[in-house]
């Protein structure tokens, strides 16, 4: 009789660790992507090398959690779990080459504000590229997307690099190499986002579309003045210059950044102006009465 007691109070205490351990999964797997599925492959450091899809892309198979727990779409839109994305197709593995998603099925929203940015984007020298058939996860990657204002400066290049470092580069030269015109290359490379130079402002657009419109090498910024000037194009790529993420305007600008011939201040301009007049005045004025004086003691 207390054997059978014994037997039913384990078999009580296992049914509960059972629960409790089973709840915990559940949990774990509605906040993040369960480790025992996907993970097992797409986590796994061992992951066969990418491949090109038939957008001409390379895709890479392997996720780190970390960057993607730090995207928009997780961040945001609440998206933790793989199969919030990929719904069907998956069951069978390996998996075969699915069509890339498209942004409209969960962005309806905001639907003109992508179709302002297509409309810029067809401006583009990647419009016409026959390498790449580009959407939106060519440079923006799903996994990975954060906004502007939350990325590095190295993921910001990073989205330019990763092709033409590489794979589109035809001259087979360095980027400092084919920047080597500009007397200050490595500083520019190291500081600033490739858009900067390579796309324009237009007055009648929001930067979140011109930056879209990358703009062949002959058409790109080679006049110091487009950003050392004031009213320059400095003030719509503030946050693509260095680790500072801060829209400012002009005023706040000086207090930021120093971008020599952007960055003035009038009045210490004006007080600069009168100290060189002074000396050059104090100069000619101590020049004169020495001629003057020598003048006097000849005669």
């Amino acid at each position: 009789m207390i054997r059978n007691e014994m037997s039913v109070q384990i078999l009580v205490c296992l049914a509960a660790i059972f629960v409790t351990l089973a709840g915990s999964v559940w949990a774990t797997e509605t906040k993040t992507w369960p480790v025992t599925k996907c993970g097992v492959c797409h986590q796994n450091p061992g992951m066969r090398p990418g491949y090109i899809g038939k957008d001409g892309f390379y895709h890479d198979l392997h996720i780190d959690q970390q960057r993607f727990e730090q995207s928009t779409h997780y961040i945001m839109a609440g998206k933790y779990r793989c199969v919030d994305c990929h719904e069907t197709g998956y069951d069978v593995f390996p998996h075969k080459e699915q069509e890339p998603m498209g942004c409209f099925g969960c962005h309806e929203d905001l639907k003109e504000k992508f179709l302002a940015i297509r409309a810029s984007f067809q401006q583009s020298i990647h419009y016409d590229a026959e390498e790449v058939e580009f959407q939106c996860n060519t440079c923006h990657t799903v996994h990975y997307a954060r906004k502007s204002r939350r990325m590095t400066l190295e993921e910001k290049k990073g989205m330019c690099t990763k092709c033409h470092d590489d794979r589109y580069n035809p001259t087979g030269l360095t980027l400092i190499q084919q920047h080597q015109w500009h007397p200050q290359a490595q500083l520019h490379l190291d500081k600033i986002a490739c858009i900067a130079c390579h796309t324009q402002p237009d007055q009648w657009e929001e930067p979140f579309t011109f930056k879209h419109r990358i703009l062949a090498k002959d058409e790109a910024s080679r006049l110091c003045d487009d950003c050392h000037s004031v009213g320059g194009k400095l003030a719509d790529y503030l946050i693509d210059i260095g680790e500072n993420p801060l829209q400012l305007d002009n005023t706040q600008l000086a207090g930021k950044f120093y971008v020599s011939g952007a960055t003035r201040i009038p009045w210490l301009d004006n007080l600069g102006l009168l100290l060189l007049l002074a000396t050059t005045i104090g100069v000619l004025g101590h020049g004169l009465v020495r001629m003057g004086t020598t003048l006097l003691r000849r005669k």
